[in-house]
């Protein structure tokens, strides 16, 4: 067998020296007066004009300046716009810097110079990136170093293909500055061509109209004539200008009123909110839509939201509405069915559901947190979780109902996400990020040099160079749970956030944590952010964007920031194929992540990130399961990870030890403090099987935490391609280096990302299953096998096989004088050098291809010449269908002899088929074991049935080539389906699953995966379709009346705005005794010619009608000639004014005749105007 490789890289790092004015690059330290400004704004046109001349010359010689460009631009903007307007306005930087008083003494050049230093510093940094960019442009034409291309985002078509985008089938990652200007060709090429158009609910707007959409339809117009894509849709979920808002004067107690949040100014809770979303929807989102036709685009339905409902924690002081109070004593009750059993869980004597709705949200102040661990904060956190759950799915629909494309986004606060202490905020990550094409956040990243750093959880400081762990964690959370979804930063705080600031920011982090996200799975990165704006006729303005004074200590002042942000994103799109091949299909430790006691235990999510970290440090792939997804673990190629885990359910801690028995491995941290209590926080009784689980002990020495993991692991640990060795500089072991890898199991070429996480030197040694080459891809050049990498440093190698310890082949080489690497072809025919070598061709003329294959027809026989190498064996295949066909084995010869000479094989196939595709494969390295397949891509399972229990299995459509045992999982898809190791599928979908459900699905063997589709058609219930259900709502939906029409002239039946009556905002109302003028029937007639049964639901409000006074359902089977009435509702009788009922009405074909021509129709038989009905949410089913 081969020998392991150890190579040698050197990294090496450019050092550029400022003339003596300056103590070390990046700070300015030196004069600030007139002459001084002149002298170094003379320098910087100077190293300007040369960069610019520099970069003529290499276009002349074919030589790419898309990077230089970057730095080009940034000059421009430094030189000539923002240096110029800082030195003639330092009463405005003054401002921006002591509005938060912290700046003024954490930036050494304010603190030295006041603001008479920003634009020297500025222009000191523009020196540095412009030497730096010219001496690397040299080495490009002196071929010393090779950069790749970058995609040019002005030509070719971007498209959306599942996790990624592609221009022109090539994965790109989108990216722009948050407010960066726009119809600028130089800025777009430079920092990337996202467009973005904001719009909420404006001050002059009112319940029916949306104003001032014009504005909204134009920004998008002159975007997509710009080619921006994709293009971002901000739905803002602030009121505007509060003091002149229609909604503040009409509604005060709805916006900015009890229920108010950070970012979500008014009650979501209340129901003339989704009144106005939809206006909203309609009136502005949609016209805008238009403009940008199939352009891509992405809807921000929420910005980092956060409806907290802790006492202490900020907006809970803004308390929650009756809406709120009312919903969850309905929540409760569906919960407990009685307050008795409430009280006997709660320890409480609560006379009613309602006032154990309100009697722990102290009014201005919030819910203890002293009940946390208890049945009240437990069930207070669960209901806030849904309640949001179901704003942001109202939101989600609504704007899929307009844009059918998938393109829903919520941007999760990366600040507060899984990792922080206190989950009270209402936010269910895995929901989220399930229910939204294109899930993501805001990630926050800080420096370690940062200035100022006011954030949480700084142990990170003792190990890192940067904080890396808040935006790893939620990445990688939604990428287990969306694996096959992009992943959207939608405002990326690397640069600066309101609790830090690095006010002198150093190029290596920039390209480290952007170079971490591309690795992880990132989709597009919309990085915070561009602003530096007084007015709009200033020169600077460019655009007009509002003042922000937070632009100090961003890129609209730090050049280096600037400049380092467009050139990273450059090559990482030179080099977005190789990212994204990096994104782990299969993650091997899998931490679990369990909700329960994230919202029970104040150190369960600072504890799971320690876990989380530690492991990650392994340089395994790591993602994460929970309670409904760990039916999807793979038992053989998977490991749990359980942190500790004191509150867990009954069902989720059998699904755990369910696991266990069926063969799966758990490791639990702190095990003894693990699974004691329930998710009410009452004492478990009785124990649990998992007690005899390998345990680790939690430490938040996460380095000795990681040893401590890598020891109990090691069984489990994947044989990776590239094996990878981290030590200190004293040979000493060490972690700190993030190692990601992919492998080409065609070519067996491997490709290696390296990032230095840590505060000192590592040294990094790289070992493969055979002797190759490296290559550095983003310089093009060549080294061997040590790599020392100084802190921040980033490294993306090729390693390829370059030699054997076979004898025959050595000599081979040798006598061909060829270059050993088995994949090159020096005679550019059909065959490698390998293949030459293998069917006995000469790798030196392409004409002589050697021995290859044949098939006799006529006998049935396959024959084939062999080099008689002993280390060689192959195995002929067979299959009839060349797509999704299974690769039958015929033969398997393993060569004997060794002397080099060719050897002679035939191998009997037959002459039974028709069609028959045979393939030889050949291997060095030992027995043949082919993957596991489906037999069909996609396939279906038999119909489920909403709300009804569904078991089938996919056992039996996959099959493995020597049947070894299966594994099967389920990748993405629906949570409510679960696939077992066995292929057993369970599940109960629910009303949001009907119709066609599509999950991707896995199986696994010891040779490898397939992956198919599958396919099952949710029920609404047997037979049953739903034929019209109108709630009124849409005003875009036959001017607001759905299926239905008024009866006569429009004055005693119509269409209603007024939500008291309504459900929503609107209703149909029919009134008095006018005969058809009082009704409102269907616009169109049924067909129910092949049904058995009709079902009329609906719901009414009485409102002035007399006793005895009635209204009528009526049923006719000629479209209206004439009516019967099916049933009759009658005041004192059936209801009472004012109470809404909800009743149905069920006709069957043997009492009706059933026609193509069959209508309803509601018609009120009172006495007077004041008599009214109020219809709504109308439904009509068939079966």
């Amino acid at each position: 067998m081969s020998n392991r490789l150890s190579l040698l890289i050197v990294s090496v790092s450019a050092l550029v020296v400022f003339g003596s004015s300056f103590s070390y690059a990046g700070i300015y330290f030196g004069e600030t007066n007139d002459a001084a400004y002149i002298s170094l704004s003379n320098q910087v046109e100077a190293v300007y004009s040369a960069l610019t001349n520099q970069m003529a010359t290499a276009e002349g010689l074919g030589v790419n300046t898309d990077y230089a460009q970057v730095t080009q631009v940034t000059l421009e903007l430094f030189k000539d716009e923002y240096a110029p307007w800082d030195r003639a306005n330092p009463d405005k930087i003054d401002y921006a810097y002591t509005e938060k008083a912290i700046f003024a003494t954490a930036d050494p050049v304010y603190a030295a110079y006041g603001a008479a230093g920003l634009p020297f510093d500025e222009l000191a940094d523009c020196l540095e990136i412009a030497q730096a960019a010219t001496n690397e442009l040299q080495q490009q034409i002196d071929g010393a170093i090779e950069l790749q291309d970058p995609p040019d985002f002005s030509t070719g078509t971007m498209t959306l293909n599942n996790a990624h985008y592609e221009l022109d089938g090539q994965k790109v990652i989108p990216s722009r500055f948050f407010w960066q200007p726009e119809n600028d060709e130089d800025i777009w090429q430079a920092f990337g061509r996202m467009g973005a158009s904001f719009y909420g609910l404006y001050w002059n707007m009112t319940d029916t109209n949306t104003a001032n959409n014009n504005a909204v339809v134009n920004d998008v117009k002159n975007l997509a004539s710009e080619g921006a894509s994709p293009v971002e849709f901000w739905h803002a979920t602030v009121v505007g200008n509060v003091t002149t808002n229609h909604w503040m004067w009409d509604y005060p107690e709805t916006v900015l009123g009890d229920g108010y949040r950070f970012f979500n100014e008014y009650d979501i809770d209340s129901p003339l909110v989704r009144q106005w979303e939809s206006n909203l929807f309609n009136k502005v989102m949609a016209p805008a839509l238009s403009e940008l036709g199939t352009g891509l685009r992405y809807h921000l339905l929420n910005n980092e939201p956060r409806f907290p409902i802790r006492q202490g924690n900020g907006d809970s002081r803004h308390n929650v509405s009756s809406y709120t109070y009312d919903n969850f004593a309905v929540w409760l009750a569906d919960k407990y069915s009685t307050f008795s059993n409430l009280n006997a869980v709660y320890g409480t004597g609560y006379a009613s559901f309602a006032q154990a709705s309100t009697a722990n949200y102290v009014v201005n102040d919030g819910v203890s947190e002293t009940l946390q661990g208890g049945p009240i904060w437990y069930d207070w956190c669960k209901f806030n979780q849904e309640r949001v759950n179901d704003w942001h799915t109202f939101l989600n629909d609504s704007v899929k109902s307009i844009d059918s494309t998938p393109s829903t986004h919520i941007k999760v606060w990366g600040e507060g996400s899984i990792h922080t202490p206190y989950q009270d905020q209402g936010i269910d990550y895995e929901y989220l990020s399930k229910m939204v094409d294109l899930p993501g956040s805001d990630s926050q990243c800080t420096p370690l040099k940062s200035e100022y750093e006011n954030r949480e959880n700084d142990d990170w400081k003792n190990r890192y160079a940067f904080e890396w762990r808040n935006q790893a964690v939620m990445m990688d959370f939604i990428k287990s749970m969306s694996p096959d979804k992009p992943y959207l930063d939608s405002e990326w705080h690397g640069f600066l956030g309101t609790r830090w600031r690095d006010f002198h920011m150093e190029e290596e982090y920039v390209r480290a944590i952007l170079w971490m996200s591309a690795q992880q799975g990132l989709s597009s990165i919309n990085a915070w952010f561009w602003n530096r704006n007084y007015t709009s006729s200033d020169p600077a303005v460019r655009n007009g964007y509002r003042q922000r004074v937070e632009f100090v200590g961003g890129p609209a002042v730090e050049p280096i920031m600037m400049n380092a942000f467009g050139r990273t994103m450059k090559e990482i799109n030179a080099h977005a194929d190789t990212f994204a091949s990096m994104v782990p299909e299969l993650r091997h430790y899998i931490v679990y992540y369990n909700k329960d006691s994230a919202i029970q235990d104040n150190t369960y999510s600072d504890n799971m990130t320690d876990v989380f970290e530690a492991l990650k440090l392994l340089n395994v792939p790591v993602g994460f399961t929970t309670p409904t997804e760990l039916a999807s673990v793979s038992n053989a190629m998977q490991t749990v990870i359980v942190p500790r885990t004191e509150y867990i359910s009954a069902a989720d801690l059998a699904a755990l030890e369910s696991f266990k028995s069926e063969g799966g491995e758990i490791v639990l941290v702190d095990s003894a403090s693990c699974f004691m209590k329930t998710e009410l926080g009452a004492v478990r009784a009785g124990g649990t099987s998992l007690t005899n689980c390998t345990s680790v002990s939690h430490n938040e020495a996460v380095y000795t935490m990681a040893a401590d993991f890598e020891a109990v692991l090691v069984s489990r640990k994947p044989d990776q391609p590239v094996q990878c060795s981290i030590t200190d500089t004293n040979s000493g072991k060490s972690y700190g280096v993030i190692c990601a890898q992919s492998e080409d199991l065609v070519s067996g070429v491997q490709i290696v990302s390296l990032i230095n996480l840590s505060q000192d030197p590592r040294v990094v040694s790289l070992s493969t299953s055979e002797l190759g080459s490296v290559t550095n891809l983003i310089t093009g050049q060549t080294g061997t096998n040590v790599v020392v990498m100084a802190p921040q440093d980033v490294l993306l190698l090729r390693l390829e096989n370059t030699g054997s310890d076979n004898p025959l082949w050595n000599s081979f080489v040798s006598e061909y004088e060829l270059s050993g690497v088995r994949t090159n072809n020096a005679d550019v025919d059909r065959l490698t050098d390998w293949g030459e070598y293998i069917f006995g061709g000469n790798p030196t003329n392409p004409a002589d291809e050697g021995l290859l294959p044949f098939f006799n027809a006529a006998s049935g026989d396959y024959s084939f010449y062999l080099r008689n190498d002993n280390s060689l064996i192959a195995r002929v295949v067979s299959t009839t269908n060349l797509q999704g066909g299974v690769w039958a084995t015929n033969d398997i010869v393993d060569v004997l002899a060794s002397d080099g000479l060719m050897g002679t094989n035939a191998t009997s196939i037959g002459t039974t088929n028709e069609q028959l595709f045979i393939k030889l494969l050949v291997d060095e390295s030992g027995p043949f074991n082919f993957a596991p397949s489906f037999t069909a891509d996609p396939f279906s399972k038999p119909n489920a049935v909403k709300d009804v229990a569904y078991n089938s299995s996919i056992s039996g459509d996959a099959s493995d080539p020597e049947s070894d045992p299966l594994t099967f999982s389920k990748v993405s898809g629906p949570v409510w389906l679960h696939v077992a190791t066995n292929g057993a599928l369970s599940g109960t979908p629910l009303v949001g699953n009907v119709g066609t459900n599509q999950f991707d699905v896995r199986v696994e063997a010891i040779g490898g995966s397939d992956a198919a589709t599958l396919e099952i058609i949710v029920d609404a219930s047997t037979g049953i379709e739903v034929l019209t259900h109108d709630d009124f709502e849409d005003a875009l939906d036959n001017a607001g009346w759905g299926s239905w029409t008024e009866g006569g002239n429009g004055v005693d039946s119509r269409r209603l705005d007024n939500a008291s009556y309504a459900i929503g905002s609107y209703s149909l109302n029919i009134r008095d005794d006018t005969g058809d003028d009082a009704s409102v029937l269907l616009e169109s007639p049924l067909d129910l010619s092949s049904r058995t049964q009709l079902t009329i639901g609906f719901s009414y409000y009485p409102r002035g009608m007399e006793a005895g006074e009635d209204f009528w359902v009526q049923f006719s089977d000629n479209n209206g000639a004439s009516w019967t009435t099916v049933a009759t509702y009658i005041s004192g009788t059936t209801f009472t004014n004012d109470v809404r009922a909800f009743p149905q009405v069920i006709l069957d074909s043997g009492s009706y005749s059933f026609t193509t021509n069959v209508n309803i129709r509601f018609v009120c038989d009172a006495s007077e105007d004041n008599d009214n009905v109020y219809l709504d949410n109308i439904v009509i089913t068939a079966q």
